[in-house]
């Protein structure tokens, strides 16, 4: 059985990856420029068999491979979502992350993220890579840094400053960092859930002795030893994707926040933020999991647990905390029951009746010296 010939717009695709200017060109710069030629293809192809295929481009795909995928962005496009091989998905990924479809990238943000939202609730293998690809791609396209405000990195990032800056921050504000830094052990808790209110302010109160501490009489702050540094690195934006990037001359920054600043010179990107510690969580999990035990002592809880920080004077400082904050409540509980003492006052009397009382003794007086035939 012959093979059915290619449609005419897929034969002009095809022919950019042959003869010797295909040699000098990169993958990447091949697959934009046959992406751009066929930004507009429509197809009815049926193929229903899976493809496999590592950073997938149109050149590596099969005649019939090409067809079906394109078959299924078709429907995509008119809004028939279906599931199908993951590098079908990927390469769709790859053609919005290139501005192929779009009409410009704010745009191209937009279906980026639709697709990320209704595909990865068919397939979650997608999303690990592509929320790193749209915080990427928010950067390089140089878009809105409050679209990257509820990113887990920039969460993330800005949790470890309140941290960092601990000293100047709300209570509220320190706690709201630690819950999201660290939540495993306080939401397990049972202890938590019925002192919680004592809990944070003991939390916070230790937190910043320690960080008074650190910088005080340590080479590292708290955020350092239990966090992480704030640190500038070399970084490669669009990282394990399929991605043709323009060459750019100069210098150029993006500020997402004052604590997480992208810069690029000469086409190389670098990335100053907190950089996470191995086991980071896990070290300011202990000292949550030491408040808890030591708070559980101090209350007479009854349910012991065990904890692993050693620290004596991490130790001594959560002791004192638990004790201080059982004092005051005890010292408010008691002024809450003293009885009102109410102190009599003496009135003074009325003008009016003063001067009333006057008129009597006078008219009293008056009638004393007068006789029956005054």
């Amino acid at each position: 059985m012959p093979r059915e010939p290619l449609p005419s717009p897929l034969l002009a695709a095809r022919s950019l990856e042959n003869g010797m200017p295909a040699y000098r060109q990169s993958r990447e710069s091949i697959f934009v420029k046959q992406g751009k030629l066929l930004a507009g293809y429509e197809d009815d192809y049926v193929y229903d068999r899976q493809v496999l295929r590592y950073f997938p481009t149109y050149q590596s795909l099969t005649d019939p491979e090409l067809r079906g995928y394109f078959s299924w962005r078709t429907k995509l496009r008119r809004g028939n979502l279906q599931e199908t091989s993951l590098s079908y998905a990927f390469l769709y990924i790859y053609e919005l992350l290139n501005q192929i479809g779009v009409a410009d990238p704010m745009d191209g943000y937009r279906k980026l993220t639709e697709f990320r939202d209704a595909y990865g609730a068919l397939d979650d293998g997608i999303l690990p890579y592509l929320n790193q690809w749209l915080m990427d791609y928010v950067v390089y396209y140089n878009l809105d840094a409050g679209l990257l405000t509820d990113t887990p990195q920039v969460q993330f990032n800005r949790n470890i400053a309140v941290l960092d800056s601990i000293r100047s921050r709300g209570d509220e504000e320190v706690i709201r960092a630690v819950k999201q830094l660290s939540p495993k052990w306080l939401e397990r808790s049972k202890f938590y859930r019925e002192y919680r209110e004592d809990c944070d302010t003991v939390i916070v109160r230790v937190l910043r002795r320690m960080a008074e501490h650190y910088d005080t009489r340590c080479k590292k702050t708290m955020v350092e030893q239990y966090v992480g540094s704030f640190t500038q690195s070399q970084v490669i934006l669009f990282d394990s994707a399929v991605f043709h990037r323009r060459q750019e001359q100069g210098s150029r920054q993006y500020t997402v926040d004052e604590k997480y600043i992208y810069r690029c010179h000469n086409g190389l990107w670098s990335v100053q933020k907190y950089s996470c510690i191995p086991h980071s969580n896990g070290k300011l999990g202990d000292v949550l999991k030491a408040i808890d035990a030591v708070m559980r002592e101090c209350y007479d809880y009854g349910r012991p647990i065990q904890y692993k920080l050693e620290t004596k004077w991490i130790l001594k400082i959560i002791q004192e905390e638990a004790r201080n904050l059982l004092a005051e409540k005890k010292a408010a509980e008691e002024k809450k029951n003293e009885p009102d003492i109410v102190v009599p006052v003496k009135q003074p009397a009325k003008k009016d009746d003063d001067k009333s009382d006057l008129n009597v003794h006078i008219d009293e007086i008056i009638d004393s010296f007068s006789g029956p035939n005054a």
